[in-house]
């Protein structure tokens, strides 16, 4: 996208003082609507409690989309949706050597509410630490 500045925009408004009535220009920066951003997220699972620890990860990302990042939210900035998500595992033995022990995918979703629909299916094949 050709924007005024790298990866955001420049955006005119004008503020109006509610005493006086008279208009305040400024100037927002913003990223543009539509723009896509590749976000990996990491959890560690130690134990079987920290499996509904990770549902409880995915409910805040579905309140998140719910809601927005930053200010002006209310102007309609700052809404974000999650899409085309990867649930993968990394054994520790990933670490040391990723060819021999690479990513095992888990779980895919369009959205976050998909992943949470079927979170019990996911969370039985999500291993306890070290792989057990």
């Amino acid at each position: 996208m050709n924007t005024d500045l790298p990866y955001t925009e420049v955006k005119w408004e004008a503020a109006i003082d509610v005493l006086t009535a008279a208009a305040n220009p400024r100037v927002m920066e913003r990223v543009p609507a539509g723009a896509r951003f590749e976000v990996e997220l990491l959890f560690s699972v130690y134990d079987a409690d920290d499996r509904e620890a990770f549902r409880t990860v995915l409910l805040g990302m579905r309140l998140l989309e719910d809601d927005y990042l930053g200010g002006s939210g209310s102007r309609g900035y700052g809404r974000v949706a999650f899409r085309d998500l990867r649930v993968l595992w990394k054994p520790v033995a990933h670490y040391l050597d990723p060819q021999q022990h690479p990513a095992v995918p888990l779980m895919e979703g369009r959205t976050v509410e998909e992943l949470l629909a079927r979170f019990d299916d996911l969370a039985a094949r999500i291993p306890a630490f070290g792989g057990k």
